[in-house]
């Protein structure tokens, strides 16, 4: 999921690192909510495109110094709705989720939605969700640490009692 905001550049990537060391295709979703205008319905623009950060991912060093990605294992889509709905729709064909989260608190997130919680609950793939930690500088995007050998990975599961519950535990 992507938005153009730190904490998505964040996500971004770490998954165009997951991505790369997997071997795996990285599609960049990008929610447009249309919006009322004079002429109807416009789109906010993007800024910089999603197709330019998509090329940045293979091979332009200048904003992406992390390895680059095979041009056909990079996909940018616009999505036509609303954010939660469409990393979730999108997580039905995912083998995983990736995107930020903006930290806007318990109040704000209760009364304005919280678009990465939403996700974690409803998505039919594994989701990791990134914290902004602070503004990235150009060409710090590499520093961000990626899943590999040596790397510690954290499970939290919570006790429940249902039959189904143990399943998901197993899962």
């Amino acid at each position: 999921g992507y938005d153009g905001s730190p904490a998505s550049q964040r996500a971004l990537a770490w998954a165009a690192g997951v991505s790369h060391a997997l071997g795996a295709a990285l599609k960049i979703v990008h929610a447009v909510r249309l919006l009322p205008s004079r002429q109807g319905y416009a789109v906010r623009p993007l800024s910089p495109p999603l197709e330019t950060v998509a090329e940045t991912l293979v091979g332009a060093p200048s904003m992406w110094a992390g390895k680059p990605l095979a041009r056909s294992r990079v996909r940018a889509v616009h999505a036509f709705g609303g954010a939660a709905q469409e990393l979730v729709d999108a997580s039905m064909t995912a083998d995983l989720v990736v995107l930020g989260t903006r930290g806007r608190g318990r109040a704000r997130s209760a009364l304005i939605g919280s678009v990465s919680a939403a996700v974690a609950a409803h998505a039919y793939c594994p989701v990791v969700v990134l914290h902004e930690l602070g503004r990235l500088e150009r060409g710090a995007l590499h520093a961000v640490p990626v899943p590999g050998p040596g790397r510690e990975v954290v499970c939290a599961v919570t006790s429940g009692s249902d039959h189904g519950h143990a399943a998901r535990v197993e899962r």
